[in-house]
């Protein structure tokens, strides 16, 4: 009550001098909330006012040429407007204003301005004194614009229009749920300024953008730092400058460059740097680099960076290397969220979330879009690498029209051009989780994001993220990309038809990627499970089924050293959509609990397991060497069925063979689901702790014999593992109600070959004895030896023909002599029979050394 009755005198007496409450008018600061980037920016903080327009009629109402506070609030920005808002219509976005006044420092008040967004969510219309400067559309990437109406000596006034709503043609999108006619989203839909807002002053010539490009050469011992400058001259008539500049307190400079009136110009400038010092995560060097555009003696726009020095590359065995080493990165993905100001997080709030990214051992983070610039400064000086994403985030094929595309690929531009003196920054992804079967639109989309990277930043990875289905073919289009990441959630979401609820499928799953994508950098981009409560390691969602699900999957991608990271989803919980359940039987909507730390930072039981081993998996990886690439690139892979063309039946067991083809000694792995359908607008109905019963018949014969039994789960799913010699068909059958049989698939076996190639280095003109072993055991097979090529194609250089010795074993024996000189690969292809495919084994290597003279 007192404070109430403090608040009112205090309206009175400003009301008593005639100035509105809400009409402060601040000068704004020279200070920034991160360093790089240009001179001479003015936060523009203190006060703002605010004033929700639900029925969005502040346009026609012309509230930007508004000269009073009546119906605005005091709020400062960042601000998110419905933060705490748990309902749909907060998820569905709208429409609200923010309002501005301020003056120019004395003193300041010459030269030319731009007004400056770090983050606007969705689309902002922006004016200044009431004149309109113009619109942007697109979060987490920043804008500017001309201040062509500013007054230098008086007051004013800056008015943005945000507009939050969103649908299924925006970046990213926002749909309804045809089921329960919810909002959806992969994050929350925060509405408003999201990020600060900056004055930016220049004199005439504005450094526009400076590219920091340092390429190390193979040696390690010298770098070339290529810096390209982007000017743009108001008009007022053509300006000659020059761009001078220090890196690591050494000197540079570009020509002289004469620019017309309104227009741009690149400039460039070449330093050679001796025995630079490498950035890397281990060791995060960073230089100091400036920038200044110069007339004469008179400095007209200025720019300061931190960088790094360091090399990125993938090896033919598709291993990540760092300034030439390979590295192994664990991490984890975040969002900016917090209960209390939604995603405008506070410069406290995220160095507490980067504390806890430090604190889990972590060498990498991730996130659905680019983050606050202080992420990537932080990052940069810690030593944690980022895998920098646009928010081209599950996107139907139908919906990927050219307009959308050209969003996407706005923001992807924008975000390269932002974040690329970064040493930090790993990889540039293109999208997540976008459709399995890749239409011509996607198809467009990858090609065109491709050929962006390629003109902007071909330093860093180009990436990809997909969701994790066994199911799903090879992808030529995947090849293309220099990383791939796989978001595996093996154990915890059922997948198609189950094919994913064991968390047995994750080894051979990772396996197959690797045989499809040997030359690709493959990363576990998401991996993790909710908890909010304790209970049983058996139940989902408890502490201790995270904790088991959390070590688990570690453990698997700690045996295959070509998963060159493992970033789990997430370091903490964040709010996704009303009605969240995550797969949770107790969720805690609209909270995603996959966090090892919770929304209000405090830490769940797996964090300290994660965090062990993470630092245990970076501590071996240092010291183990790249493991060898995949031989089955070129293996034809038996074709999957598309599951969701299926039409659904009255009573229906649907049965997936998740791998169909298997190499020799390999489980079969059948998952399924059994429900009913009363009919074709019902919902399904899943059989809960019904038997079903596997049978299997060699194929190509029909003879059925049941071979295992098990009961389905609450949701009507099962899973089968099964280890077969041959070419076999299998099916399922329910027991109550009886005589409900699923499709057949086949599972097809390849022939086991291994190859031994002695000795492994000759001089050229000399023999080597290429031998081995098939299984299962065969006579007269067709073996063909092949060497792979300088473009990576597999070519046949000899055959010879199997036998069976005495104990029981196939073998194959053939001599051949090496010519050329260097380090060839080999491998042997097995031509199969009746009953197996083709066998693969995998590649060794022979070197070749000159002749003595």
């Amino acid at each position: 009550m007192r404070s109430r009755k403090a608040l009112s005198l205090a309206y009175l007496l400003v009301l008593l001098l005639g100035v509105s409450p809400a009409a402060a008018i601040d000068t704004p600061s020279e200070r920034v909330l991160y360093r790089d980037g240009h001179g001479e920016r003015y936060l523009l903080d203190g006060q703002w006012l605010f004033r929700a327009d639900p029925e969005d009629r502040g346009r026609a109402e012309r509230w930007q040429d508004q000269q009073d506070s009546a119906g605005w609030t005091q709020t400062t920005v960042p601000h998110a407007w419905n933060a705490g808002d748990d309902t749909p219509e907060s998820q569905r976005g709208g429409v609200a204003w923010y309002r501005k006044d301020f003056k120019l420092a004395p003193g300041k008040r010459g030269g030319s301005w731009r007004i400056r967004f770090e983050s606007v969510n969705y689309r902002a219309t922006v004016w200044l004194n009431g004149r309109l400067l113009g619109t942007h559309e697109g979060a987490q990437v920043p804008f500017e614009l001309p201040a062509s109406a500013l007054s230098r000596n008086g007051a004013n006034r800056l008015v943005v229009r945000v507009d939050s709503r969103r649908s299924d043609r925006d970046v990213p999108p926002l749909t309804e749920s045809p089921v329960t006619g919810l909002p959806g989203g992969g994050w929350w839909n925060y509405g408003g300024i999201l990020r600060e807002v900056y004055l930016r002053r220049y004199d005439d010539v504005d450094l526009e953008s400076l590219r920091v490009r340092p390429l190390l050469d193979g040696s390690r011992r010298t770098a070339r730092v290529l810096i390209t400058a982007r000017l743009r001259n108001d008009p007022g008539g053509r300006r000659s400058v020059r761009v001078r500049g220090t890196f690591g307190g050494r000197s540079w400079r570009t020509r002289a460059v004469s620019i017309p009136s309104g227009r741009t110009r690149e400039v460039t400038a070449t330093l050679t740097l001796r025995n630079p010092r490498l950035w890397s995560p281990s060791r995060p060097y960073l230089y100091t680099v400036t920038a200044r555009v110069t007339r004469g003696s008179r400095v007209l726009s200025r720019w300061r960076l931190r960088t790094g020095v360091r090399s990125i590359e993938v090896n033919d065995r598709g291993r990540v290397l760092l300034n030439g080493r390979p590295i192994t990165f664990r991490g984890a993905s975040l969002h900016e969220d917090h209960p209390s100001v939604g995603s405008a997080l506070t410069p406290r709030l995220r160095r507490r979330l980067f504390a806890q990214l430090r604190a889990l051992n972590a060498n990498i983070t991730r996130a659905h879009y680019p983050l606050h610039p202080e992420f990537y400064e932080l990052a940069d000086r810690h030593g944690i690498m980022i895998w920098d994403q646009v928010p081209v985030y599950r996107i139907r094929e139908p919906l990927l029209t050219s307009l959308v595309r050209r969003k996407g690929l706005r923001l992807l531009e924008a975000m390269i051009r932002r974040d690329w003196n970064h040493p930090s920054v790993l990889a540039w992804s293109v999208g997540n989780e976008l459709p399995r079967n890749i239409g011509p639109n996607q198809n467009r989309y990858l090609r065109d994001a491709l050929a962006r990277i390629e003109r902007l930043d071909p330093t860093r990875l180009s990436a990809i993220d997909i969701a994790g289905y066994p199911s799903v073919r090879m992808r030529p289009q995947y090849r293309q990309f220099d990383a791939l990441g796989v978001n595996s959630y093996f154990g915890w979401y059922p997948g198609p038809v189950g094919s994913v609820l064991n968390r047995e499928v994750l080894g051979p799953y990772l396996d197959q990627l690797h045989e499809y994508y040997g030359r690709q950098a493959l990363f576990v981009t998401e991996f993790g499970a909710e908890a909010n409560r304790e209970g049983p390691v058996d139940e989902k969602g408890t502490y201790a089924f995270q904790t088991e699900f959390m070590k688990y999957h570690l453990g698997e991608y700690d045996k295959r050293p070509w998963v060159n990271g493992a970033i789990a989803w997430l370091l903490q919980d964040f709010k996704v959509r009303p009605g969240w359940d995550g797969y949770n039987r107790k969720p805690s909507p609209p909270y995603n609990k996959k966090g090892l730390v919770d929304q209000h930072f405090n830490r769940k039981p797996a964090f300290d397991d994660v965090a062990r081993l993470f630092a245990r998996a970076i501590r071996r990886g240092a010291r183990r060497s790249a493991a060898a690439r995949s031989g089955y690139d070129d293996m034809a892979i038996a074709p999957i069925a598309d599951l969701a063309r299926a039409e659904f039946q009255p009573d229906r067991i649907r049965l997936l063979a998740i791998f169909r083809t298997l190499d020799l000694g390999e489980k079969a792995l059948m998952s399924g689901q059994f429900r009913h359908l009363d009919d074709p607008d019902a919902e399904i109905e899943p059989y809960a702790d019904r038997r079903v019963v596997l049978e299997e018949a060699p194929y190509p014969h029909t003879t059925w014999t049941p071979v295992a039994e098990t009961v389905t789960d609450q949701e009507g799913y099962f899973f089968f593992s099964r280890r077969i010699s041959a070419n076999t068909r299998f099916r399922a059958r329910s027991v109550d109600p009886p005589l409900v049989v699923s499709e057949e698939p086949i599972v097809r076996v390849r022939v086991s070959v291994g190859l031994n190639a002695r000795p492994a280095r000759v001089r050229a003109g000399r023999s080597v004895t290429f031998s081995g072993v098939l299984n299962p055991p065969h006579a007269g097979m067709t073996i063909l030896i092949q060497h792979q090529d300088e473009r990576g194609r597999w070519r046949t250089v000899s055959r010879t023909r199997s036998r069976v010795r005495s104990g029981g074993l196939g073998e194959f024996k053939r001599r051949l002599r090496l010519r050329s000189p260097g380090r060839h690969l080999f491998r042997v292809r097995a031509a199969g029979d009746a009953d197996h495919l083709p066998g693969i084994s995998r590649p060794v290597a022979v070197t070749v050394v000159p002749r003595r003279r």
